[in-house]
């Protein structure tokens, strides 16, 4: 459930598509299918993500248990927490994009309106090439708890993500 969540965010925000293959008999596998630097930076953002959805879910449950709090909260209170997280990254990528300032700001965001276009069609043609018979999984509509939902929206806004230091350079290659 968690990785789910996580997964909508890292396809939203970091140039990047996640790909699950396998099943429950064989085993599961996460792919990742971006240029070489999204698909590290993605991938260290999944292990954190994974880990802060759980300590936050713990958090709250331990405040809450007295509640008889179900699988329905935490499905609630993890969509809250990626809903939260979610704006606050789309608040960041605007304040980047305010930052342009000057006669050629509008040009600019627009140059970069176009190449995040053109980054999210190569990616999608390398993701067709990859898997062919790549088919979309299903989606299961969860039954909002409100009070789970409000409280992991207003948790997902507290957390923090800095990109981690790297050795060297990558290049802007796709890769998976």
């Amino acid at each position: 459930m968690t990785q789910h969540n996580v997964s909508r965010i890292l396809n939203k925000h970091f140039n990047v598509r996640v790909i699950y293959t396998g099943n429950r008999y064989r085993g599961k596998q996460l792919i990742l299918v971006g240029r070489k630097r999204d698909v590290e930076i993605a991938s260290w953002v999944n292990d954190f993500l994974n880990r802060e959805f759980v300590r936050f879910w713990k958090g709250y449950y331990e405040k809450n248990k007295q509640n008889f709090v179900t699988l329905k909260d935490r499905a609630s209170y993890y969509y809250g927490l990626e809903l939260g997280l979610s704006e606050k990254l789309k608040q960041a990528e605007e304040k980047e994009k305010a930052v342009l300032v000057g006669d050629k700001a509008e040009e600019i965001k627009n140059r970069y309106a176009l190449v995040n276009v053109s980054l999210k069609r190569k990616i999608n043609d390398k993701v067709g090439e990859l898997f062919p018979s790549l088919r979309r999984g299903r989606h299961s509509n969860i039954n909002i708890r409100p009070n789970s939902f409000l409280s992991g929206k207003t948790d997902g806004a507290k957390i923090n993500i800095c990109r981690p230091l790297s050795q060297g350079q990558s290049n802007n290659r796709l890769t998976v």
